[in-house]
């Protein structure tokens, strides 16, 4: 019987580890940092916003790392930096992040190329990626607040199944139906003077493999997600949804 309940113990952790619901998902964790930040307006007052979406392709810091060594890892976090200050950009989201570790090494890179302190928010959010372990990342120039009026940005943790009854991904599966979350996104509201008013921003990277049948049906469900969060906290905003969404589209031309 001891043997009987051990063996259960270490099976049920190995479900919950790679198989989470809701309920056993840790809080949403951030790295905010940055310089003078705190003195940033809470509305943005110029005449143009700027909004960026960027793949970083594996910004990751070379340790312990398949896809980079740490002196080509360097160089890469190096170059972002560069790219990034000359982007100039309001608000960026940045795909393929490992963490804020790494994010302030690219904000220390922007100043440098700038020649002053960046002045932004820099927020990296937790990955629930347990194959590449990539997040996405948020710079930006301009304070963003949470639904319930927290300072910062948060993620959802809903699930969607998967194959959709209306799914045109031509996934076939004879089990029962699974489901899927959107693992790497984060999502905030900004002030923008008048007349625009309040954004809803959502930064997400989803499902790889655009032609593969099964990850096609992925991506449909986080899509249903992704909706959800627009349809509870989009009313009276505007809303810009950005990100890698890994998806081609034949009806698109």
């Amino acid at each position: 019987m001891k043997w009987g309940a051990a063996a259960g113990a270490v099976i049920a952790s190995y479900l919950l580890y790679f198989f989470p619901n809701d309920s056993t998902l840790p809080p949403t964790k951030f790295c905010p940092t940055g310089w003078g930040y705190q003195n940033l307006s809470t509305i943005h007052q110029q005449s143009t916003l700027t909004v960026t979406t960027f793949n970083a392709e594996w910004l990751f810091d070379g340790i312990d790392d398949s896809h980079r060594s740490f002196e080509t890892a360097d160089d890469h976090i190096r170059e972002i930096g560069e790219w990034i200050a000359d982007v100039n950009s309001d608000v960026l989201n940045i795909v393929e992040l490992e963490d804020c570790q790494v994010l302030q090494r690219v904000r220390n890179h922007m100043s440098r190329k700038q020649k002053k302190a960046f002045i932004s928010m820099a927020y990296a959010t937790s990955s629930f990626d347990t194959a590449t372990r990539q997040t996405v990342g948020l710079i930006s120039k301009v304070p963003f607040f949470t639904p319930d009026g927290s300072p910062g940005i948060t993620q959802s943790y809903d699930r969607a199944s998967f194959p959709a009854d209306d799914s045109t991904c031509q996934y076939n599966v004879q089990s029962k139906k699974k489901t899927s979350g959107v693992s790497k996104h984060w999502y905030g509201i900004m002030n923008v003077k008048e007349p625009i008013g309040e954004i809803l921003v959502i930064g997400a990277h989803l499902k790889a493999r655009p032609n593969q049948p099964k990850s096609c049906s992925k991506r449909e469900a986080q899509s249903k997600v992704l909706a959800k969060i627009v349809q509870q906290h989009g009313n009276n905003r505007h809303v810009i949804l950005m990100g890698d969404l890994n998806d081609f589209d034949n009806d698109v031309k």
